[in-house]
């Protein structure tokens, strides 16, 4: 008979740690509402990115026509530089020929 618990024996509780079927409503709730948050989350995060993927995109051709007008401008400017030149030289070269230091 050493052997046999008595009904008090078997009400206590195991000392340490110990897995149960039993699951608290309220630790449901909160693994559930933690899911959810990650998600919408995960789903904002998601679409941040591709919202950052289009603006870069676009900032990408803006610059590439930023450069291509630049680099017209700079050809303009110095067409135009080149032409002032030709005439600077034929002022000089005008005013030598007519004995003019």
């Amino acid at each position: 008979m050493d052997d046999e618990y008595d009904g008090a024996d078997r009400r206590r509780e195991a000392q340490g740690w110990h897995l149960d079927k039993r699951i608290p409503i309220a630790t449901l709730v909160a693994i559930l509402t933690l899911a959810v948050g990650g998600i919408m989350h995960i789903t904002q995060i998601r679409t941040d990115l591709e919202i950052l993927r289009q603006q870069q995109t676009a900032l990408s051709q803006r610059v590439e026509r930023s450069e291509i007008a630049n680099r017209e401008y700079l050809q303009k400017i110095d067409r135009s530089l080149e032409r002032l030149n030709d005439k600077l030289d034929r002022a000089i070269s005008d005013g030598a020929a007519r004995g003019r230091p």
